[in-house]
């Protein structure tokens, strides 16, 4: 006869067994066949009969109007990654109009407001699903003629395979990972820069620059939504509007909080709610606001007041309302940065800061790694005394 502890002991090692030999779900399963055969495509179908070898030229400054990007992904995160390379196109070819096509349907959303931007072809989430839109925006884009097309991405096949079945007189890219042939320009990924937002500058700058000229010293732009001042009216009303129950919280400043983030990248609620008592300590002059994810379920159990919206630039304009703005590595983490408003803190615990961390006007990334919340907490310092336009931020660095 077995002692009790014994067969739980048993019990434990066979469920684990049966865990190490679970087949994986049918959605990763078809994620996996996905990506294998956009890959087969693009090693094989895409180089079609003329094979071209890039050329190790720069192409021309002038000539160039008509421009697309090809970025077949949904996620907000990526698409906000795009800006900062749009923003470039109009600085270097002011000019020109870009088009796009990208996966979601709330892209229009996201540009439509760029001056330069002219058609954005939305692809759908799941093209497998979906093959006669698919193939109807796929043909669309086959009759309209490019002088450039941008591959902005270095490992997915799916952009690549729309860079080389359009007609375009220029086409750029990143090479090693992905086939090159078809492609005019063939950069390989530089080490010095790593930023998913900033490669695609890089790309662009070493692509018309001739040999030599480039020295890679410039600034690069940051991400940018492009809110208009009366969307940002609105979101100033919007936040003042959240508080009016709190006349003694009208005019404090508003440190802006999202609790949520996929997979690994994610803190639960109890790690969310040690995190706000340890800012209340630190600014007690403070307000604070929680911006819900797209399911609308608080993170920080209704302890502040909440916005929610499926509308992105709407809550950019709320969080450019905001004076500092604090979550993990997240697509709304991308949009604070985009918002141009708020200092922006992104915590990181499994990604890298270097590959997608926020930059640019005083925004900082935090490695989590091995800290607790009061740690994180010393790590933010903002002076909130000082006007909006020269706040003062630092990391101090440990």
């Amino acid at each position: 006869m077995l002692l009790p502890g014994i067969v739980m002991r048993r019990r434990t090692e066979k469920t684990a067994v049966k865990t190490k030999l679970a087949r994986p779900s049918w959605g990763s399963v078809l994620q996996d066949y996905r990506r294998r055969t956009i890959g087969f495509f693009a090693r094989h179908w895409i180089q079609g009969r003329t094979h071209y070898s890039p050329a190790d030229l720069p192409i021309p400054q002038q000539g160039l109007y008509r421009v697309l990007i090809c970025r077949a992904n949904h996620r907000l995160g990526n698409l906000l990654l795009l800006t900062p390379l749009i923003v470039e196109l109009q600085a270097r070819f002011p000019g020109s109009q870009v088009d796009l096509v990208v996966g979601g349907d709330q892209s229009r959303e996201l540009f439509d407001h760029f001056p330069n931007v002219g058609t954005v072809y939305s692809l759908p989430r799941h093209a497998f699903r979906h093959p006669w839109r698919t193939i109807n925006v796929l043909r669309t884009l086959r009759h309209q003629r490019y002088d450039l097309a941008i591959d902005p991405d270095i490992s997915s096949y799916s952009s690549r395979l729309l860079v080389n079945r359009c007609r375009a007189t220029h086409r750029i890219g990143f090479n090693g990972r992905k086939p090159s042939q078809r492609l005019t320009y063939a950069l390989p990924a530089p080490l010095r820069v790593r930023h998913m937002a900033q490669l695609p500058i890089v790309l662009l700058r070493r692509a018309i620059a001739t040999r030599g000229d480039f020295t890679g010293s410039e600034a690069m732009p940051s991400l940018d939504l492009g809110l208009t001042s009366s969307e940002r009216s609105w979101g100033q009303a919007k936040l003042n509007e959240l508080f009016r129950r709190s006349a003694n919280l009208r005019d404090q400043p508003t440190i802006a909080i999202f609790a949520h983030a996929t997979g690994g990248k994610c803190f639960d609620d109890n790690w969310w709610l040690r995190m706000l008592d340890c800012l209340r300590i630190k600014y007690p002059q403070a307000r604070f606001v929680e911006l819900l994810p797209a399911h609308g379920i608080s993170g920080l159990r209704a302890s502040v007041p909440g916005y929610f919206s499926s509308h992105p630039r709407r809550m950019a304009a709320v969080i450019a309302a905001t004076r500092l703005f604090i979550a993990a590595d997240c697509g709304i983490m991308h949009l604070a940065c985009a918002s141009r408003g708020p200092i922006v803190f992104g915590l990181f615990s499994c990604t890298d800061p270097e590959v997608y961390g926020p930059y640019g006007s005083g925004n900082q990334p935090i490695s989590t790694n091995w800290l607790d919340q009061p740690s994180i907490c010393n790590k933010i310092d903002v002076d909130f005394e000082l006007d909006t336009a020269k706040v003062a931020t630092s990391v101090r660095r440990r």
